[in-house]
């Protein structure tokens, strides 16, 4: 949580250029494995939802 929260830093608008390098090992900068998946599985779902409820006004 550290890498993630001190590249935040550094990309915020309260960074105040004191910090020379950033050295992370093994930060989620992408998010993680068990939420990607989740919100993977919500649009899959929203998406037939759609899909369900386009057919059903015809």
């Amino acid at each position: 949580m550290g890498g993630v929260v001190s590249r935040e830093y550094v990309q915020g608008n309260f960074y105040n250029g004191d910090v020379n390098k950033i050295i992370t090992l093994d930060s989620p900068h992408e998010g993680t494995g068990a939420l990607n998946m989740q919100l993977g599985l919500l649009l899959f779902c929203s998406k037939i939802r759609r899909k369900s409820f386009k057919e059903n006004r015809v």
